[in-house]
């Protein structure tokens, strides 16, 4: 029988390190906004040869990161709204799991900053897909789909950036690729996914 101090150990500290970072704290929303804007400009800028998007903060909407996007330098541009809360609720709940893990500081390090460049490879990502949805819109018309392909990148999109769920499922899956080892499991008290070899 396994002991399920471990895991209950694991969930407590887990839960205080997430209700600690989401918790509305002066500054978090425009700072944490500001760097999304300042990454969309800089990695998102130019989109393809034709393409142009800049990335402002809402002036009164916290967390929303506005996206006016241009085709050809045209002066009709198509405006979308990003909410940054969205992506810091995954990078907090990669945070919180990765703290709260029961493994040594330097494991802890190394996979925080791993598991920290890729929920933003992630979020770059969904944002990329976003402008690439509204490039292929007809207002815009900058790049042309197939009928089925716009399809499935519209919902794409909206399983992606508009709904909550990957915001916690993605850092979750992340956490388990960078974070766990076998032994890690019995540490939290789940019994070992295969038999240890007899000693020879």
């Amino acid at each position: 029988m396994h002991s399920r101090k471990p895991f209950l150990r694991f969930a407590g500290s887990l839960a205080i390190i997430y209700m600690i970072l989401v918790i509305p704290w002066p500054g978090i929303a425009p700072i944490y906004m500001s760097g999304v804007c300042a990454l969309g400009n800089g990695m998102l800028g130019t989109f393809t040869a034709d393409g142009r998007v800049t990335f402002e903060t809402h002036p009164t909407k916290p967390w929303t990161c506005m996206q006016t996007l241009y085709a050809r330098d045209s002066v009709n541009a198509g405006r979308r709204e990003h909410d940054t809360r969205q992506d810091y609720l995954a990078v907090a709940v990669l945070i919180a799991l990765t703290l709260a893990t029961p493994v040594s500081r330097r494991r802890k390090a190394l996979s925080l900053g791993i598991g920290l460049a890729l929920i933003h490879v992630f979020l770059i990502f969904r944002i990329w897909l976003g402008l690439l949805d509204a490039f292929s819109d007809e207002q815009l018309g900058l790049i042309h789909l197939a009928p089925s392909l716009k399809y499935s990148l519209s919902l794409a999109v909206l399983m992606l950036s508009g709904s909550s769920e990957a915001s916690y499922i993605v850092p979750f899956v992340i956490w388990i690729l960078v974070t766990f080892r076998r032994s890690d499991w019995q540490r939290l008290g789940f019994p070992s996914a295969a038999p240890t070899p007899a000693a020879q």
